[in-house]
């Protein structure tokens, strides 16, 4: 695909409205993150926030804020071949409102498009076809997930989210009375939902979360084991091997000797 433009949380004043009739001569995907008005074959439509459309060429447009602030992500693009057309139009009907369960993890990958569209990388055009694949690979994802028919969907996107923060904030002493507090629901209730949900319970995921990103430090940079237990959010570095040893049967040490000799 060939991006023309691109915009990560553009934010415009309650008044603001887009209204093209004739169209744009390229394809438009929209983010919207606030509530907002469309008009699709005659019909005005109120949408709640974390919606998505994509326009098709030559399509009206006409949309817009509802009495507040409008926040919005948007990629204009071509495609460069039919294959690409083919595998987007299997995942999106064009000129259609979907409403996204967790849109952050799609609006995440604008922002890293965003930021790669305006740097200097020499791979730059590479780098942006990885992120585009991964970004209509989390479209998927969330559009197949909002069909999900699961006892516990409707806390199934919050409770992901949560588990992204556990696992990119390993330096922190999570308690289940925090973690349950950012989803709104009771201690009790919270941990039997999370490890409904993943199989496992939330304080071993966070234990599971440290030892993860140790392994990684471990066999991926010179830190010292005082220093990745630190990076873990461990005040005793003692406790932080004896928990290392009890999920991977080896003391840091030895997990770093067997990793780095194997390779």
């Amino acid at each position: 695909m060939k991006i023309h433009s691109i915009g990560y949380h553009y934010r415009e004043k309650p008044s603001f409205f887009i209204h093209r009739p004739h169209g744009i001569d390229s394809y438009l995907l929209l983010l919207i993150l606030t509530p907002a008005f469309f008009e699709l074959n005659g019909e005005r439509i109120l949408t709640k926030p974390n919606c998505m459309i994509l326009f098709d060429k030559m399509s009206p447009q006409l949309y817009g804020a509802v009495n507040q602030p409008f926040c919005n992500d948007f990629i204009h693009f071509e495609f460069e071949d039919k294959t690409e057309q083919s595998y987007v139009s299997s995942i999106l009907s064009f000129d259609t409102i979907y409403e996204i369960p967790t849109m952050e993890l799609i609006s995440r990958k604008i922002r890293e498009l965003s930021f790669e569209h305006l740097s200097a990388n020499s791979k730059k055009e590479e780098s942006m076809q990885l992120i585009l694949k991964l970004l209509f690979f989390k479209i998927e994802e969330q559009l197949k997930a909002n069909e999900s028919s699961t006892p516990y969907s409707p806390y199934y996107h919050d409770l992901l989210s949560l588990r992204s923060y556990i696992y990119n904030s390993v330096e922190k002493k999570h308690s289940i009375e925090e973690l349950a507090n950012r989803v709104d629901l009771s201690p009790s209730h919270f941990h039997a939902l999370y490890k409904k949900t993943f199989g496992i319970s939330c304080i071993q995921d966070v234990i599971t979360s440290k030892i993860e990103f140790a392994k990684y430090h471990l066999t991926q940079t010179g830190y010292q084991v005082k220093e990745i237990a630190t990076l873990c959010g461990y005040d005793n570095e003692v406790h932080f091997m004896r928990q290392f040893k009890k999920l991977t049967g080896y003391t840091p040490k030895e997990y770093r000797n067997k990793v780095l000799h194997k390779n």
